[in-house]
């Protein structure tokens, strides 16, 4: 069911439709849905505003994102836990889809799903459209108001609720969209201790201690099923970066950040840390394919720079 953002009034999506329908207007009040080319709009207001993202971060990482060390693998374990986890899946949306490499390679690996990319920022919509053209349909949206029930059979949010101080309302909004036997997947940046500066520039709200993340999706409704840490193998470089950085007399734990309502594909790194010669490259990928493949088969790591959960909707619900 599809929901109005005014007035709360419920429709049913026909088999094959879109869930936002380019000028789709409520029956019951009116409101319409706004267009930018082939994005719907449904929360126009919001659009490209600094709010829990910074905009100019899309075409940043679209330089970096095909071959980086901290993307490539993770795109590979985002791939093989939709599989793993949610084999009959046939729908999946990503909430904060950015410039939508993780949906390209969900596209390739998995042609039988009916992808969707909600995110706030049209710049990386945009992107995202141009990529995947009529493979997915985009969505201009506040993650606080998905504004679906029983509805999407999979919700991924990969490095997306750290930016939005109301996660727990999103987590109840994923809830809400997912049918019942679905579920999402969720990545965020853990440990309180590694915040830093970069968390400040990236409009991070918070660092998850670690079993945060999977008691705020038990009180949502969902039942945990798989929970693990990413960036483990290179933990130890990272935290020392981090603290090393970290100016003196800096305090560790949740930020104030400005992010409220966002979502934006982002990766628990700065700028500075994109910035990584070749050679090194290489061999930091190597580090997290192998990584990658230790958790494929059955690995579970401890500690992480971030934290991997997968949640299901009980069925009888």
């Amino acid at each position: 069911m599809r929901i109005c953002a005014r007035c709360g009034q419920e429709q049913a999506v026909a088999p094959g439709e879109p869930l936002w329908p380019l000028g789709w207007r409520c029956e019951g009040c009116g409101w319409q849905v706004g267009a930018a080319g082939a994005v719907a709009l449904l929360k126009p207001e919001l659009a490209d505003t600094a709010t829990g993202y910074s905009g100019h971060l899309f075409e940043f990482h679209a330089v970096h994102e095909a071959s980086h060390f901290w993307f490539s693998p993770r795109r590979d374990l985002i791939v093989w836990a939709l599989r793993h986890f949610f084999p009959n899946a046939r729908s999946f949306m990503e909430i904060g889809c950015g410039n939508g490499p993780v949906l390209a390679a969900i596209a390739q690996m998995r042609p039988d799903l009916a992808l969707f990319g909600a995110e706030l920022h049209p710049k990386g919509l945009e992107r995202a459209s141009q990529r995947l053209g009529t493979r997915a349909q985009f969505v201009q949206m506040d993650a606080r108001e998905i504004n679906l029930r029983d509805e999407i059979d999979v919700i991924g949010a990969f490095d997306v609720i750290e930016h939005i101080a109301e996660d727990e309302r999103v987590l109840e909004q994923m809830y809400k969209a997912v049918r019942p036997g679905g579920g999402i997947l969720v990545a965020v940046p853990q440990h309180p201790f590694l915040w830093s500066e970069s968390d400040e520039r990236l409009f991070h709200q918070r660092r998850y201690e670690r079993g945060e993340m999977e008691r705020k999706m038990r009180a949502a409704g969902f039942d945990v099923i798989w929970s693990t840490s990413y960036t483990s193998l290179l933990f130890p470089a990272m935290a020392a970066s981090r603290l090393l950085a970290r100016p003196a007399g800096a305090g560790s734990g949740a930020g104030v950040g400005t992010g409220a309502v966002g979502a934006g594909q982002e990766d628990g790194l700065s700028e500075r840390e994109f910035d990584v010669a070749p050679w090194l490259n290489r061999i930091l990928k190597g580090i997290q394919d192998l990584e990658v493949k230790l958790t494929k088969s059955g690995m579970r790591w401890p500690v992480g720079g971030s934290r991997f959960v997968a949640g299901v909707k009980p069925a009888s619900n």
